[in-house]
């Protein structure tokens, strides 16, 4: 619920009002990326128990690919939001805090198994 306050917050222009420190620091709106997106991936992926599916030969986390499609459906909305700017840096950490929130998630699922 929080990121999408925080995404509401935003396309209003109202980012820097509520978030000034995100704002005023450099580099902490991409640490914000990375951290949020990985924990929602996290997330995301224990709900879905780190289930795979196959796309031709690879192998992906259905819930890193779900996030990573409404991730990246919403940076590109940004090109259409005057008061939000698409930023292929902020996709990118989008995409590293996604690829360690899977990550997490699978190794947490494998502790689960061997402990039970």
């Amino acid at each position: 619920m929080s990121l999408v306050v925080i995404v509401v917050f935003a396309n209003l222009g109202l980012g820097p009002v509520y978030f000034p420190l995100v704002f005023n620091v450099p580099g902490l709106d991409k640490v914000g990326h990375f951290f949020l997106m990985g924990m929602l991936t996290l997330l995301v992926n224990v709900l879905f128990k780190s289930k795979r599916i196959q796309i031709l030969s690879l192998n992906f986390f259905l819930g890193s690919l779900l996030v990573t499609l409404v991730v990246t459906l919403e940076e590109l909305s940004q090109l259409f939001l005057i008061y939000r700017a698409f930023s292929w840096l902020d996709l990118f950490f989008d995409l590293g805090g996604i690829f360690l929130g899977g990550r997490l998630a699978y190794r947490m699922m494998k502790k689960r198994e061997v402990e039970v």
